[in-house]
């Protein structure tokens, strides 16, 4: 009956939270205290004081929720039901260490639970106990043996570790688990470039790529490992792949520019960082990138701009000074 009113207190306070501003919803707080209107209300101050807490949440006042929820904990928090909320509250707000500690009680209080062994699984994680998550991980898959997530947060773990060849069985069971999800490939893939194994990156991204291919990621990642074996115009030809994939995203334009300029070929490099400029104007790199472009052709007075913008976010940019000074001369 519980679960239940939870699973409907959870769909109106994500419902309110997009239909009505904050003070109507804190006046639906108000009430609940009052304990006039809500059917959910408890009588232990320590459980009200944890669903106050849920609904500071909703509304975006962090310091408000976890002033409520240190103040159930002050009061004692004793049912696994509450625990679990508050310990779930926590780690959601970023609070891991005490995330983890009501959540030890809630699973000591209730062991059968996957929910709060998650929700421990991962606050250890936050709190880089990443030993203690692993155990937690091995636990859930003992129960629940074919759920690839836990597999995949296990693979992060490991690789929180530096265990890459532990990382590297958990994603590759994450594949066999989910043969119709990316999830699996890409990660392996992700893991065997940040270890410049780019041939088994790039056979990774590709499997993802066939599993679905729209996976604007992959095809990027795809050509960052290309461009790792110096393959530019198999990069190039990654990257514009990822550009018909989501052409709005500023990503992929600003590394083919890379890739055109590793090559020596700066008229080429122009048009994909002015597109990436134009779709995250903020972004430093492709300005530097533009600067460099503008000055190979001898364009101060387009080049000195770039590089300026690139000193007011980072003054010691090395590069933007070089380029500033060239102009100088």
């Amino acid at each position: 009956m519980r679960e239940n009113l939870t699973h409907a207190r959870d769909r109106l306070l994500n419902w309110l939270s997009r239909q009505v501003p904050a003070w109507l919803l804190l006046l639906v707080l108000m009430i609940s205290v009052a304990g006039i209107l809500l059917p959910w209300r408890t009588d232990s101050t320590a459980e009200l004081l944890v669903e106050m807490a849920a609904l500071y949440k909703t509304i975006g006042s962090k310091p408000q929720a976890l002033q409520k929820l240190d103040e159930a904990v002050q009061s004692g928090i004793h049912t696994a039901d509450a625990l679990g909320h508050a310990g779930e509250l926590y780690r959601t707000l970023g609070e891991y260490d005490k995330a983890v500690e009501i959540l030890v009680r809630a699973v000591r209080r209730d062991r059968g639970n996957p929910e709060y062994r998650l929700s421990l699984a991962r606050s250890y994680g936050g709190a880089g106990q990443h030993q203690e998550a692993i155990s937690e991980y091995e636990r859930l898959i003992e129960s629940e043996p074919g759920n690839w997530r836990h597999h995949r947060e296990l693979g992060r773990e490991y690789e929180a570790l530096q265990d890459y060849d532990q990382a590297i069985a958990q994603y590759s069971q994450v594949g066999d688990l989910a043969p119709d999800s990316v999830t699996g490939p890409y990660q392996l893939g992700n893991l065997y470039r940040q270890l410049e194994r780019y041939d088994e990156a790039i056979a990774a991204y590709q499997r993802a790529m066939e599993i679905d291919p729209e996976h604007y990621w992959s095809y990027l990642y795809s050509g960052f490992s290309y461009a790792g074996k110096r393959d530019y115009p198999r990069a190039i030809e990654q990257y514009e792949a990822a550009i018909e994939v989501a052409p709005e995203n500023e990503n992929a334009y600003y590394y083919l520019g890379e890739a055109h300029l590793a090559q020596g070929h700066f008229d080429r490099a122009l048009e994909p960082y002015q597109k990436a400029v134009d779709r995250k104007e903020d972004w430093t790199e492709p300005h530097l990138g533009l600067g460099k472009v503008y000055l190979f052709f001898g364009d101060c007075g387009q080049a000195m701009p770039e590089f300026a913008l690139v000193l007011e976010s980072d003054a010691d940019n090395l590069l933007a000074q070089e380029g500033v000074a060239a102009c100088v001369e």
